[in-house]
This record gives C-alpha cells, structure tokens and sequence, in this order.
C-alpha cells in the first residue's frame, strides 16, 4: 500500500512537470510567432514594443534552464529598446521603450550575478536603476535596488 502512495504521488509529480513544461513550451512558441509576424512592421511600430517584451518574457520563461540562451534573448530586447529610442518616439513610446530597457538591463544583471560575474551584474543593476528612477518605475525601483543590496548582503 505505501508503495502504492508513493507510486501515485510520483505520477502526480510527473504529471504536473510535463503539464507545466506543456504549458511552457506554448507560452514560448506564442512568443516566437510575436517576434516572427513583427517582422513585416517598418522599424520603429508599435510592433517593436511587442517584440521587446516578447524577448524579455521568453528570457524570463527559459533563464534558469537556458541562461546563456536566455542572456542572448535579453540582449536583444535592449539592443531593439536602445536602437528604438535613438529613433526617436512618442512620449508614451519612449516611455515603454525605457521600461523595456530598464528591464533588459536587470535582467542581464541577473544572469551575470548567476554566474559570478559580479562587478559586471553591478554595473547593469546599476544602470536599470537609474533608468527606472527616471521613468518613475516604482516597482522596477524596488528591484533594482533589491538586487544591488544581495550583492553587498
């Protein structure tokens, strides 16, 4: 009988990983068409915020299994987010493209801080903290703050 138990709370297990994993691999393939079908948007749509941020979700989906591939997706999404304000936008727009940006920057911090490669993971969470203080992103404050005082905890 408790073999049994252990037998049925194993498949439960396994069970919800590949739901989980299911579930994961949907979310990553959506996010593969959102970057694919902004392809045909002229430089500097609306469409650019969309693919910014689907970078930064699938970087966020894969960083703990992938995080070299995820370091890849979150650079891309500043790169896109720098090239689209050095074009010049919208207030709203520039605004998103901060966020992006600001994102993108912590992001790349936490990788390298996963990697040890602390002075440099300072140096982005540095940089997303000044642009999240400029954009009055409370939230990204807070992390980006958060972030800088396990470095020095």
């Amino acid at each position: 009988m408790k073999g049994l138990t252990t037998l049925t709370c194993l498949l439960a297990f396994i069970s919800t990983s590949l739901s989980f994993s299911q579930d994961a691999r949907m979310v990553i393939d959506s996010l593969k068409n959102v970057i694919q079908n902004a392809d045909h948007l002229p430089a500097g749509q609306a469409g650019d915020t969309s693919v910014c941020r689907a970078y930064l979700v699938w970087g966020e989906e894969i960083y703990q299994n992938n995080p070299d591939t995820a370091l890849v997706l979150f650079q891309k999404a500043h790169n896109m987010a720098e090239e689209n304000l050095a074009r010049g936008a919208t207030p709203t727009l520039k605004k998103k493209h901060l966020f992006f940006l600001g994102e993108a920057l912590s992001n790349i911090g936490y990788i390298y801080n996963t990697q040890g490669e602390i002075p440099k993971a300072l140096e982005f969470y540095q940089r997303s903290l000044k642009i999240r203080q400029e954009i009055g992103d409370k939230n990204g404050i807070a992390t980006s703050l958060n972030n800088i005082g396990i470095i020095y905890g």
